[in-house]
């Protein structure tokens, strides 16, 4: 219903060619039992959420509510703080430098607390033209840890 009230179509049109033709060929059963069906709707859903982000500046609360509750293992609270950061991110491109940089900051703590939610080829660029050059350091090395957290990578 979520997919259908935000016009499937226009979603479908934003997916990269190779997803594109996925979702054409994909069947019902495939879209709900299978690792392609996953991944299709992995990627409409963060369509949608792009295209809100776009257009709001920030994935509306209401958005972010139905995708949590309809689509829990597509859309965790990780997600929506994730997300809700990249508004931020998007309105500190837009403001004035003063309420930029407290916007940034912002925008970094909540990235800090979700680092493996986060799009660090999105994030990092973002924060760098922002100036935020301790984000762009320290939240790939939060995530490197979040991934790794007893270190053994140093070990080896």
């Amino acid at each position: 219903a979520i997919l259908v009230k935000n016009h499937i179509g226009r979603l479908v049109a934003r997916l990269p060619e190779g997803v594109r033709g996925h979702v054409a060929a994909i069947d019902l059963r495939e879209l709900v039992c299978s690792q392609r069906g996953e991944e299709v709707a992995a990627h409409l859903i963060s369509a949608l959420v792009t295209e809100h982000l776009s257009a709001e500046g920030g994935v509306a609360d209401h958005l972010a509510t139905a995708l949590g509750t309809a689509c829990p293992s597509f859309f965790k609270e990780d997600d929506r703080v994730f997300y809700k950061a990249s508004g931020l991110l998007q309105k500190a491109e837009s403001s004035e430098p003063g309420a930029a940089k407290g916007i940034t900051n912002e925008a970094l703590g909540m990235l800090m607390r979700v680092p493996l939610a986060c799009s660090l080829g999105v994030v990092v660029p973002q924060l760098s033209q922002l100036g935020c050059y301790q984000g762009v350091v320290e939240l790939p090395l939060r995530a490197a840890a979040a991934v790794d957290p007893g270190n053994l990578a140093m070990r080896a």
